[in-house]
């Protein structure tokens, strides 16, 4: 925790800490502020309609699966790191005591406020910050830390090397935990089976992306999308040794399949699991879905769309 991630103001209810991220644009940030006043009016779900905003994705509640397998208490203090529109805020704080969420837009952060208010969850405490990967928390505060899909995009716009920014981010995870407290992180893996045999790379906006040598993706990446954000993914071996460096053991690794955007199956990634998914029938899966599952068990961590662990600080 730095002096710059403790200083904020208040707006619409949010503390706003001096490291947040503004929208892309002025046009971008007009919208979300006609979407909050509609919201306002008109309730969350009926603004996120009337402006088209990503009505599928953020109402789709079939996307927070890791929820309950996370088996949150009743008497846990939780954060959320990346609370985005609030779509998961929602769903976490009817599981837990109370809740502190974090988005790195005040926008986002002032909708999800809406959201969690007009869905009953009165035990949430909404603040936008963290953009310098330091978090606005004390030490020794939560029992449960969670991070999902959001570690590869909280780079985008650091000075500092990717992989120094997230060790950080894991850090801080670590030093606001109680000991004994868990931490979910879920991220998308740099050798999917998808990106490796050729997929687009939303990350890099280039097909193959991350899966090519470092310098050789940004290269092409930054020639086709130079205004874009970059994000960053890990190898499963890479993954592990960070959530270690900072801190971490006992690490549980969590197959999420096809992926953890849309999850049909959740367990554990050890033999059970294994035998658990070579049993299931899941329609409409891609040629590389199914792939995936004739796989040996030793590569499908390692080609798997997704990381995921719970990870217990030290």
């Amino acid at each position: 925790m730095t002096e710059n991630s403790t200083r904020f103001e208040m707006k619409r209810g949010v503390k706003v800490f001096s490291d947040h991220s503004i929208v892309e644009s002025k046009k971008a940030q007009d919208n979300f502020i006609a979407m909050i006043e509609d919201a306002e009016d008109l309730g969350c779900e009926q603004a996120l309609n009337k402006h088209d905003h990503n009505v599928e994705y953020l109402t789709d509640e079939t996307r927070a699966k890791y929820i309950d397998f996370i088996k949150i208490e009743d008497s846990d203090v939780v954060l959320e790191i990346g609370a985005s529109m609030g779509q998961h805020t929602r769903l976490i704080a009817k599981k837990c005591n109370k809740l502190e969420a974090l988005e790195v837009v005040p926008e986002q952060a002032m909708f999800a406020k809406l959201w969690c208010e007009q869905s009953g969850s009165n035990n949430v405490c909404f603040s936008a910050g963290g953009a310098s990967g330091y978090l606005p928390y004390e030490s020794n505060t939560f029992n449960l830390v969670i991070m999902n899909y959001v570690l590869e995009w909280s780079a985008s716009r650091a000075d500092v090397n990717p992989e120094i920014f997230h060790l950080r981010l894991l850090s801080e995870i670590q030093r606001i935990l109680r000991p004994g407290g868990r931490m979910f992180v879920s991220t998308k893996n740099r050798y999917s089976l998808r990106i490796v045999l050729g997929g687009m790379d939303e990350h890099l906006g280039i097909r193959f992306g991350n899966a090519l040598p470092r310098v050789m993706g940004r290269l092409f990446s930054s020639s086709q999308h130079p205004d874009e954000p970059k994000g960053y993914l890990h190898s499963r071996k890479k993954f592990e040794k960070l959530i270690s460096k900072a801190g971490f053991s006992d690490l549980q690794a969590i197959l999420f399949f096809p992926d953890a955007r849309n999850p049909a199956f959740v367990e554990y990634f050890d033999v059970e699991g294994m035998k658990k998914l070579s049993s299931i029938r899941v329609g409409n899966l891609t040629k590389k879905d199914k792939l995936f599952t004739k796989l040996p068990a030793f590569l499908k961590k390692n080609v798997a769309a997704s990381h995921a662990y719970l990870a217990r600080k030290q």
